[in-house]
């Protein structure tokens, strides 16, 4: 059964450190965690806090505390018992990765379009019957196929993401 801190360490590649960029829709930014759009998350007054110091932002990448409040927010909101359930700890991380990256709900249909089922972001019996009758290494290149067209799309359609679609497209 995969498990979470494996998955976490991989993700964190890839949203760790402090961000503001303005042409980000989620604002200010930590460890992937956006004010825009997790405005109550418990590690927000500790940064505003921490923004008084002389090494801001590198204090925040040293703070135990603020470090557990990311790995709880991860675990809560994003690590599903379907990831939970997977053999395969690589196709684990890769879906834990893509629904923090898009959403949960968004990396669970292209792990459904991968397999060919109805794609309504709910894993059941039937998608969870076919995960298992499938090759992992087949499965996590369906995946990541499909990851690629949804981020080509979602570049063309707003035209002010294409600046993150070389970075996206990397991260399928």
């Amino acid at each position: 059964m995969a498990e979470f801190l494996p998955a976490f360490a991989a993700t964190m590649k890839h949203e760790g450190g402090y961000a503001n960029n303005h042409a980000d829709h989620g604002g200010e930014t930590f460890s992937g965690i956006s004010r825009n759009n997790w405005r109550g998350w418990d590690g927000w007054p500790d940064i505003d806090r921490l923004k008084q110091h002389a090494d801001f932002p590198a204090c925040l990448d040293h703070n135990a505390d603020l470090q557990g409040k990311v790995r709880m927010f991860y675990q809560r909101n994003f690590w599903m018992p379907t990831m939970a359930r997977l053999d395969s700890q690589e196709l684990a991380n890769w879906l834990f990765d893509k629904g923090v990256n898009m959403g949960v709900r968004q990396a669970m249909k292209l792990l459904q379009r991968a397999l060919h089922v109805d794609a309504d972001g709910i894993i059941g019996p039937e998608s969870l019957a076919r995960i298992a009758a499938t090759d992992p290494a087949a499965l996590l290149a369906a995946c990541r196929e499909e990851a690629r067209r949804f981020y080509t799309k979602l570049a063309l359609n707003d035209p002010t993401q294409t600046r993150f679609l070389h970075g996206w497209l990397a991260r399928a």
